[in-house]
């Protein structure tokens, strides 16, 4: 039982961070342009194309970082 409340723990953990990245784009969206937000995935190397997504956690911190640099003003 203690296995499965783990489990269920780490996948409400990606669903809350997921759902943070995309509260992040929208706002980098709404600031700058959708065709930026696009810009900033390409470029991060977070979006490969719409069948996957990288399994590399390093571009999705850029992303995140990229982001709150240029919202934080």
């Amino acid at each position: 039982m203690q296995l499965l409340a783990v489990s269920l723990c780490s996948r409400l953990s990606i669903i809350a961070f997921s759902t943070q990245d995309i509260e992040y784009l929208k706002l980098y969206s709404s600031r700058y342009g959708r065709e930026e937000g696009l810009a900033l995935l390409e470029k991060t190397g977070m979006y490969l194309g719409p069948d996957r997504y990288t399994l590399d956690h390093g571009p999705i911190d850029g992303m995140r970082g990229e982001v709150y640099r240029s919202c934080r003003s």
